[in-house]
């Protein structure tokens, strides 16, 4: 496959703490190669996973995923030759295997490098040995033109479409691991609440069984305050906030954040 999705990053005001919490929840290990004072890197057993701490002018949350390419003068080319206002910009040396920054439609910023052995030593790709039952499955971005974000990356990267359900208003690439959602965006969605601006929404999980998890969250939170989720549904917006994020992710029957807020979606195997 020419593109496979390398990571996905979240800014965290503790991101120790956060990544603990994905540890301790969804079985995840952290890498050889993570920067201690400046990032934890876990992975599920097939997709890395950044936490990283939040710098002067960046918001938390959920920020950007990685792709890596076999070609990435090709990937370059075809993304000026889809719209020649899309660039990309060359990465700092300091930034270890990830050579290039670029962004889709809508101005989401994305990490784009080669497939080498050096990028599969940085991952510890191959040499696991294990993969978490719980994995990473989505990742959704709200978009003015979720078809528009949907053809850059089929045609770009070479992103296979996801068939989907009738009346669904989303749109979906994959890599056959990891499925990024391209959900509309509407300010009339808003009307009951404070409006979201469009840009990185959620990410999705797949999980064993549902129960468990909820166990697993209420037993880890338990033990360690630190690591309880934000709450979802209350209070005066809470209600709509939480039916709004349900009909953005069709695919999933459970909803839930991490200890910095993220919205995750979560659906049985």
């Amino acid at each position: 496959m020419f593109s496979k999705f390398d990571h996905v990053a979240i800014f965290s005001h503790d991101y120790t703490m956060n990544a603990k919490f994905y540890q301790a929840v969804f079985g995840f290990q952290q890498l050889p190669s993570t920067r201690h004072g400046g990032a934890i890197l876990l992975s599920d057993g097939r997709l890395g996973f950044n936490h990283v701490h939040v710098r002067t002018g960046f918001p938390s949350g959920l920020n950007h995923f990685g792709l890596q390419v076999e070609d990435v003068d090709l990937a370059i080319s075809r993304i000026r030759e889809f719209d020649s206002s899309y660039d990309v910009v060359e990465r700092p040396p300091t930034r270890n295997i990830i050579a290039y920054s670029a962004h889709d439609p809508d101005g989401n910023i994305f990490d784009l490098a080669l497939r080498d052995d050096e990028h599969n030593r940085f991952r510890a790709m191959g040499e696991h040995g294990w993969q978490s039952e719980r994995v990473i499955s989505h990742y959704g971005i709200t978009t003015r033109d979720p078809e528009l974000s949907f053809r850059f990356f089929t045609q770009v990267f070479e992103l296979a479409p996801v068939n989907k359900a009738e009346n669904d208003p989303n749109y979906y690439v994959t890599d056959g691991e990891l499925t990024v959602v391209f959900i509309p965006w509407n300010i009339h969605d808003y009307a009951e609440v404070d409006a979201v601006r469009p840009g990185t929404d959620h990410l999705g999980f797949q999980v064993e069984s549902i129960d468990a998890l909820k166990q697993d969250i209420e037993q880890v939170s338990d033990r360690n305050a630190h690591l309880r989720p934000w709450p979802l549904g209350r209070g005066t917006e809470g209600g709509p906030r939480l039916e709004h994020f349900k009909r953005n992710t069709p695919y999933a029957s459970y909803h839930t954040t991490d200890i910095e807020g993220v919205h995750l979606a979560i659906h049985e195997a």
